[in-house]
């Protein structure tokens, strides 16, 4: 059972709407990946890197 067909869940079509957007999912990605950054570096894990590839441009903010 997947959370669009859960009682109360948001409807289906909402979640097309949604995933339809161009660049949505890269921009939530980028987000996710500095919220579980930040909960590492808060937990003492100092030496996690940034995914930042030296030699390309700094992801997309």
């Amino acid at each position: 059972m997947s959370s669009a067909d859960a009682p109360g869940g948001p409807p289906a079509a909402l979640l097309r709407v949604i995933s339809a957007i161009p660049g949505l999912s890269r921009a939530l990605r980028v987000v996710m990946r500095r919220a579980y950054r930040s909960g590492l570096r808060k937990e003492g894990h100092a030496d996690i890197p940034d995914g930042r590839r030296p030699d390309g441009p700094p992801p997309a903010s």
